[in-house]
């Protein structure tokens, strides 16, 4: 008689029963919001951008940024770095021209957890397509957690249908001290796992699995970026300048309609966990 044997990776997220802080600093531009949960603390300045310009985890910088002040990055300007959403038919520069403002915030998710962190909000009101258009980018963690959710909640009052709106998520990381040292591992779409080197030539691959690895040998951790491969797929860039993930989502909206984007988790460990273990997290969804 033949046997079979199967095994099932699952990915367990330890959470606290604390708080996550909250702090506000003034600064000579605005004042930085601060979100702790004793693993991670995340930052954003609404004087300085729609992004989260910091990610720390046991206060180790995890995000590549040039706050206080955008500027010019390779191609980029301006740059922000970060984590930054916003409409594929909106340039940076326009963007950075809206109102906008960052606030604490908190979600439920469909599993019953109870998310907390930072919130960026945008209203368009300069560019005549997407007039109506606000966006508010929540940043969120869970008490204890090493895990970093980011969702945008998009409300379409642009007294049109968009279909679709093309909604573009950047993230741009520092692995460690040197940018050669840093890597980003993936499977394409042969299922074949390749690492890519940063700070020399440019490749850009999508993730066929929707997960993306950012590792140096300075670090013991790893952050991996997780999206569904259905709706966002996430794509790796690597160049002289920068290494960085893209996700592109296209969302048929009427006008008057309020939508969540597809989930992107942010997770630091320095476990070696196999792709199928993150299953779970891609299942989260969002919703007031």
């Amino acid at each position: 008689m033949e046997t079979y044997h199967s095994a099932e990776s699952f990915l367990v997220i330890p959470v606290s029963g604390d708080e996550v802080k909250r702090q506000v600093s003034p600064t000579e531009q605005g004042e930085i919001l601060t979100a702790d949960n004793g693993v991670l603390q995340i930052k954003a300045d609404s004087s300085f951008a729609p992004a989260l310009f910091s990610l720390q985890y046991q206060g180790e910088e995890w995000l590549d940024s040039s706050y206080p002040l955008p500027q010019p990055k390779s191609w980029w300007n301006p740059w922000t770095g970060g984590i930054i959403a916003g409409p594929e038919d909106i340039s940076l520069l326009s963007l950075l021209e809206e109102p906008r403002e960052a606030s604490f915030a908190e979600l439920a998710d469909n599993q019953g957890n109870r998310w907390s962190g930072l919130k960026i909000s945008i209203e368009v009101t300069r560019n005549r397509k997407m007039r109506g258009l606000a966006l508010h980018h929540y940043f969120l963690l869970l008490p204890g957690s090493p895990v970093l959710a980011s969702v945008v909640q998009i409300m379409q009052n642009t007294g049109a249908p968009l279909h679709p709106l093309k909604l573009h998520t950047s993230a741009f990381y520092k692995t460690g001290s040197q940018l050669k040292d840093g890597r980003g591992t993936l499977k394409n779409a042969n299922g074949e796992q390749i690492t890519y080197k940063a700070g020399r030539v440019q490749n850009e691959t999508i993730s066929a699995g929707g997960i993306i690895q950012y590792h140096s040998s300075e670090r013991k951790q790893r952050l991996s970026l997780m999206s569904s491969p259905d709706q966002a797929a996430p794509e790796l860039m690597v160049n002289t300048h920068v290494i960085s993930s893209y996700v592109a989502e296209q969302l048929y909206l009427k006008d008057g309609e309020s939508r969540f984007s597809t989930p992107q988790f942010y997770l630091l460990s320095d476990l070696d966990i196999p792709e199928e273990a993150f299953r779970d997290l891609l299942n989260i969804k969002f919703n007031l």
